[in-house]
């Protein structure tokens, strides 16, 4: 048997070392985004597999850290200052040189965390095999070249032109989304596609009265209770264009009397968002429901008549992605890769970016017609199901990548298809 907190697995005729894999995510211990849920479930798919999965991370500025995980998590002293400085960035929009200053001093902020981690891993007793980090910040420290570290790097979007020469210095690269389409076009092609995963019994469609019990089971049935509901999940912050969205609603709000807006998640513009909806005059129908824990998301999806998304810009959207397994039907903006994701009519509706009307048309026919919008959501659950691995399927290829990266060191590492 394997003793407590050891690396190798024991057997009758060999001792075999487990992988050991190190998630470098300086948001996690803050809050949730698309890269970090990313982060979170490869490193759960990985220990499934029996390879040990360890993140480190940087504490909250203030209160205490909001990640919930059973695997090995070490906090970094040095704490993440993004979710101040954007709200920072909100409130002196507008001000000359404000966002420069705020974005050298986040920078600044997040090499240090960075470095704070180069420090911790030297000082570990056994490296780890294989680091996988999605900064830029932290490929600009070179750790493959200058300490012969193997790292493995995923973005949360397109790399900018100036981190070119620390992006070609990775062992691997592998993306997916608009990243891996800049990537390939702009840097090297040498970046291996690995489609994102995602649950699929966790995220499958249910009934309404079935999905509505199940929330209230959690305690997390939306704020218009067995109302009719328009969807958002997600972060609250500027890229999301979530002002088009309420204007978006207030077009159609008077057309469907019984059709509420929840917005389910948190963000620096959330305070802003809710002064809005009062301005315009909406403040009964449109609901905040702040962070809602990822296992009561299937059922808030299943339960909506539509899901929403207006960002200006999307690498590739985990709730759009969601809401379409669960068999919502989505209405989202034509930017960034979710063209790519929503065929229009056929598994969604594309709306055009910054675009009240637009917005506005596609809500009325999505509302207008519920055979319509049944149709969607099933085409679209059924072509997660033949697009999109299982978590435990997409790790099996990280696996193979990191396979590839002990065997053969060296820069820019790929396996087959």
């Amino acid at each position: 048997m394997k003793p407590p907190g050891s690396r190798y697995n024991f057997t009758r005729r060999k001792i075999v070392r487990l992988m050991r894999v190190l998630f470098v995510n300086i948001r996690m211990g803050s809050y949730r985004g698309g890269g970090e849920q990313f982060d979170l479930n490869l490193a759960g798919a990985l220990a499934r597999k029996g390879i040990e999965a360890e993140i480190l991370t940087a504490r909250p500025l203030t209160g205490r850290p909001t990640l919930k995980t059973e695997l090995l998590v070490r906090f970094i002293p040095s704490p993440n200052v993004r979710p101040l400085l954007t709200r920072l960035g909100v409130a002196a929009s507008g001000v000359p040189g404000a966002g420069r200053a705020l974005g050298v001093f986040m920078a600044t902020a997040e090499m240090s965390f960075f470095r704070a981690c180069e420090r911790l891993i030297e000082k570990m007793p056994e490296k780890p095999d294989v680091i996988q980090t999605n900064s830029f910040y932290a490929l600009s420290l070179r750790w493959r070249s200058r300490k012969g570290w193997n790292v493995v790097a995923r973005f949360p979007g397109p790399p900018p032109v100036k981190s070119r020469d620390d992006v070609l210095d990775c062992s691997a690269i592998a993306d997916d989304g608009d990243a891996y389409r800049v990537i390939v076009r702009d840097f090297t092609p040498r970046c291996n596609h690995i489609l994102r995963g995602i649950d699929h019994s966790l995220f499958r469609p249910r009934e309404r009265g079935e999905a509505l019990e199940e929330l209230r089971g959690a305690g997390a049935v939306p704020p218009c209770g067995n109302g009719r509901y328009i969807l958002y999940t997600g972060r609250m912050t500027p890229i999301k264009n979530l002002p088009l969205m309420l204007e978006g609603f207030a077009r159609v709000a008077g057309d469907h009397p019984g059709v509420d807006l929840v917005l389910a998640g948190d963000g620096p513009i959330r305070a802003r968002l809710e002064a809005k909806a009062r301005s315009l005059g909406f403040k009964d129908r449109i609901h905040f429901m702040g962070e809602v824990p990822q296992e009561n998301l299937p059922a808030l999806y299943s339960a909506a008549e539509a899901f929403v998304l207006t960002s200006d810009y999307e690498m590739c959207s985990n709730s759009v992605l969601e809401a379409m397994a669960s068999g919502a039907p989505a209405a989202a903006t034509a930017t960034g890769y979710t063209p790519e994701m929503i065929k229009e009519g056929e598994t969604g509706l594309l709306v055009e970016p910054r675009s009240v009307e637009s917005l506005a048309a596609r809500l009325n026919e999505i509302l207008s017609s519920p055979e319509k919008a049944s149709a969607l959501g099933a085409r679209a659950r059924r072509y997660v199901l033949e697009t999109y691995p299982t978590w435990d399927v997409m790790a099996d290829r990280f696996v193979r990548l990191y396979e590839k990266v002990l065997s053969d060191p060296g820069p820019l590492r790929m396996i087959a298809d």
